[in-house]
């Protein structure tokens, strides 16, 4: 296979250099007449910090390996004498500002573009928003297949002509977990009080959040704060977002966030319980009364609501904007608040969340997260899983063993994409050649195709809509309790079906023992052990 070229629009891309040993490991077939090429914008690194992304690397492995898979001469492709070549791979660092770059140069460097049908990724939601734009705007219909970005607002083909991805959107995904979670008796109590914190003005963070919002009020779970912060923050805005929900005496934090900030909630929670000995203590069961303030002047504030500002602490510029519910976020009701359940005053001296729901999976051991995960007694998340059993996933299997859940979609937008060039080159003469597939009908094609045996089941588009047709299946993860490692493990305690046709769209059910907390797995039910 001819390497993916280094130089895109007369400006080299350092990230595709990079790729180069990766992509020389796997021998894909060389070029031939009938060989389409397609684009990868892959997140292998982190704009905020430089840090790999490592299940973006295995996303590219995978559909890298799905390519060889359509190539097979029983594959999509290769039965038909054709061919998909990745001809170029950039490392869009889940940055908007770096794929909207990167993408316009592609777009307008011919020799890039020669015999392209479509781009594979990104998989972050501002990032996918920043390609979606310029494809559509560029006027050649050059499809984006996104194996990752959730985000509710690109389901509209309207807005987003030239988008589809292979993912379930934000409102099935995201608020999977609290679907979960509301199967739980501690969860839903009517004592609980839960806080979301998500990064803003960022569409992954605040879409998330509002269909995690939106689900828990639906299941009953009480949300009395929320607080966001800027991605790419410093160790104190992020602190000072998390310290809302401290002060709202939050048992239940849901965050919504990428990866790198999601890491820096945890260590804020493990920050922050580390200070709680310098901190005024709540007295009695009142709970939260904060010394040198009257009663009278925390209920006026706890009434005030609306939005606030906490900067204090803060470096100039960087502001963490929070909301009280209706509830206030310095609510006193006659409960005992401090201790994360109840307890006896001494006890209230620490805040402890005793359940954490995140749409992101991070783990203790490999992610240097332990300390943090462990102040929860109750850490739930999802990844994609368990998948149908079929050959396409005994050879995902074989092929990439021990690789990150989300390559599964990376080896399904692959498989998507082959289906429609090879459902456009059957009908446009292809012994004209790849030129004679215009990249406009691969891009209907693909609403119209479905491949019935994917990595994650079948995989289609939603008519009129971006989003994937067919049932998803998401497995549910604790990393704390009777069945958590020394290592840092995740214990599979459940399992949802994500469907936009059903109503719900999403069926939680739980393996064991919905009746306790925190969450424990089922007999015969297997642990996910570091990396997923």
């Amino acid at each position: 296979m001819a390497p993916p070229q280094a130089q895109v629009g007369g400006r080299p891309f350092a990230s595709v250099v990079l790729l180069l040993v990766l992509l020389s490991l796997f021998d894909l077939p060389p070029a031939a007449p009938t060989t389409f090429n397609a684009i990868a914008l892959a997140t292998l690194t982190y704009s905020e910090d430089g840090a790999p992304a490592d299940w973006g690397v295995d996303a590219l492995k995978a559909a890298l390996a799905a390519v060889e898979a359509v190539n097979a001469p029983t594959g999509v492709l290769g039965a038909l004498g054709h061919a998909l070549n990745v001809s170029a791979v950039v490392d869009t660092m889940c940055d908007p500002t770096v794929a909207a770059a990167a993408v316009a140069d592609l777009l307008d460097d011919e020799a890039a573009m020669a015999d392209v049908v479509g781009f594979l990724g990104p998989d972050c939601g501002e990032a996918a928003e920043a390609a979606a734009t310029a494809t559509a705007e560029d006027g050649r219909g050059l499809v984006v297949v996104s194996a990752g970005a959730t985000a509710s607002s690109l389901s509209d083909p309207a807005a987003y002509p030239t988008f589809v991805r292979v993912v379930p959107a934000a409102a099935l995904y995201d608020s999977a977990v609290v679907y979960a979670a509301a199967r739980y008796g501690f969860v839903t109590r009517a004592g609980n009080r839960a806080g979301v914190v998500f990064t803003a003005p960022d569409a992954m963070g605040e879409e998330a959040a509002a269909a995690m919002n939106a689900t828990a009020a639906a299941l009953g779970l009480r949300v009395v704060a929320e607080s966001s912060f800027p991605r790419n923050s410093s160790a104190a805005a992020v602190e000072a977002a998390v310290d809302v929900l401290r002060r709202a005496a939050v048992e239940t934090v849901i965050v919504a966030a990428p990866v790198p900030e999601t890491r820096s909630v945890f260590a804020a929670i493990e920050a922050l319980r580390g200070r709680q000995a310098q901190w005024p203590q709540p007295e009695g069961r009142r709970g939260l009364r904060e010394r040198g303030r009257t009663r009278s002047e925390r209920r006026k504030e706890a009434r005030r609501g609306g939005m606030r500002r906490a900067t204090a602490g803060m470096p100039t510029g960087e502001e963490t904007h929070f909301q009280s519910t209706q509830h206030g976020a310095l609510e006193e009701d006659g409960n005992d608040y401090g201790g994360g359940g109840g307890g006896t005053a001494a006890s209230s001296s620490f805040w402890v969340p005793r359940a954490i729901l995140s749409n992101e999976a991070i783990g203790g051991e490999s992610q240097g997260d332990a300390a943090a995960v462990a102040g929860a007694q109750g850490y739930l998340t999802v990844l994609p899983g368990p998948y149908p059993l079929c050959s396409t996933t005994a050879a995902f299997a074989a092929t990439l063993p021990g690789a990150n859940r989300w390559a599964t979609f990376a080896y399904d937008a692959v498989l998507l994409l082959a289906a429609a060039t090879a459902a456009t080159a059957t009908t446009a003469a292809p012994s004209n050649g790849p030129s004679s597939v215009s990249p406009a009908a691969v891009g209907e094609a693909i609403r119209a195709v479905s491949v019935p045996d994917g990595v994650t089941g079948e995989v289609s588009v939603v008519p009129e809509s971006n989003d994937r047709g067919g049932a998803v299946r998401l497995e549910v993860l604790n990393l704390q309790g009777p069945n958590v490692t020394a290592q840092g493990d995740f214990a599979v305690v459940g399992e949802c079906l994500c469907d936009a046709a059903q109503d719900p769209p999403v069926d939680a059910h739980m393996y064991h023992g919905e009746a306790q907390w925190p969450p424990v797995a089922g007999d015969g039910v297997g642990v996910v052990v570091d990396g997923f």
